[in-house]
């Protein structure tokens, strides 16, 4: 069945789906450093296709051709997607239109949480991640049977450490059928169609190209902080104070320590995937020239990946820092951030890891991304927006926040 469909396919792709009724949209997902540009070509055209009474009834199939971005380094993926068991569902009915408007009548309605059992479709950065605990606080408190999040990379150490959930899977093996509501926090089209595909009988996300038609209740999504959107879901109201949640252990604080002694910290997290959100190398090594020779007491740390090492390494070596990166374990990178007496970095994860710690002053740089979306929630932390880039926030505007908020330690 599944070779049929993808010879038609294949076939019909390469005319330019000439002569072949269809029904094409396309999205687009830009974060992260990614350009996701995805074509969709729903098609009715079954009447060649041999029924057999072995085979599901199918109404339509499609495929998906995918383009994406990372680094300036485009790569194409293709799926074909049926109705058939074998490959996840992709079920459209005849009229499209109706069923959407249809559906359009019952997302205004919020399914009973007590006693369900809920798949929370999460999110994989750290900062994302975070941002969506103080929701799970609360979704914990309206007593559902189970709370399992799909999660990979640091947002599954983040999830695992919450009281609030029951279980972190990575997504490769889900039980169809068994949860009762999907909370779709990572709001893209392949994770609505995921929750679709599994057979989830609510379906609850933020509207979006092509997503609506996948969800039993779109909500639109609020022009707000990314810790307060996540309550519009379900109409909660957030409570007063809002914080995320990253509980420390023993063992990070004993790795950090084994890492940094007794010395007195500045930490900083120069890199970030986004190169957008990446303050230039040279800048941080006039920085770090600066505060070394006016606090000498400090010992400056630079926090990342091993991906972010090279990066991290040269600053280190042309500056004479301490350079952390590719040596932490996520809890122990956060038990450094604790112990910090500063944190400067761009808008990264560990910028809103190191808000969480009142000990440690804060200071953030915002280019394009704003500070009022994505900054990090600690009224007290310190801000340098520049929305024209990153590259327009000179080391002199740093320099003098980052003296004032020492000279108060």
């Amino acid at each position: 069945m599944h070779e049929q469909l993808s010879f038609f396919l294949n076939d019909a792709g390469s005319r330019g789906f000439q002569d072949v009724p269809h029904d094409p949209y396309a999205t687009v997902e830009k974060d992260h450093g990614r350009i996701e540009q995805q074509e969709y070509r729903i098609t009715p055209d079954i009447d060649w296709f041999e029924e057999r009474p072995d085979r599901p009834v199918l109404e339509s199939f499609g495929m998906v051709v995918s383009h994406r971005t990372v680094d300036y380094k485009p790569m194409l993926q293709k799926d074909c997607s049926c109705d058939c068991p074998e490959h996840a569902p992709f079920p459209l009915p005849k009229q499209r239109k109706n069923r959407y408007d249809i559906g359009m009548q019952t997302r205004n309605s919020i399914p009973s949480i007590t006693g369900t059992r809920i798949l929370i479709h999460g999110h994989s950065f750290l900062g994302d991640a975070l941002m969506t605990t103080p929701f799970l606080r609360e979704l914990r408190k309206l007593k559902p049977a189970s709370i399992t999040v799909i999660a990979r990379d640091a947002g599954q150490e983040v999830y695992r450490r919450q009281d609030s959930v029951d279980s972190v899977i990575s997504g490769r093996t889900v039980q169809r059928g068994f949860y009762h509501t999907a909370l779709v926090l990572k709001d893209t089209f392949q994770e609505a169609l995921r929750a679709k595909r599994l057979k989830i009988p609510d379906r609850i996300s933020f509207k979006g190209e092509g997503t609506s038609m996948l969800l039993t209740r779109a909500v639109r999504r609020p022009h707000s902080h990314g810790i307060r959107r996540y309550f519009e879901l379900l109409d909660l109201i957030p409570p007063e104070i809002l914080e995320y949640s990253f509980p420390l252990s023993r063992v990070d604080r004993k790795e950090a320590h084994d890492l940094t002694g007794k010395r007195q910290l500045v930490s900083l997290a120069p890199c970030s995937t986004d190169r957008a959100k990446r303050w230039p190398a040279e800048f941080y090594i006039t920085l770090c020239r600066r505060l070394k020779k006016s606090f000498p007491k400090y010992t400056i740390a630079l926090l990342g990946t091993e991906e972010e090492s090279p990066i991290c390494g040269e600053i280190a070596e042309r500056a004479g820092l301490l350079d952390l990166s590719g040596r932490t374990t996520l809890g122990g990178l956060a038990a450094v951030l604790e112990k910090s007496r500063l944190f400067i970095s761009g808008d990264t994860g560990p910028m809103h890891l190191a808000s969480m710690f009142p000990a440690t002053a804060l200071l953030s740089l915002f280019g394009a991304t704003d500070p009022a979306l994505c900054g990090p929630p600690n009224p007290a932390a310190q801000i340098i927006h520049k929305p024209e880039g990153m590259s327009a926030i000179s080391p002199g505007e740093v320099i003098e926040k980052a003296v004032t908020l020492l000279k108060r330690k």
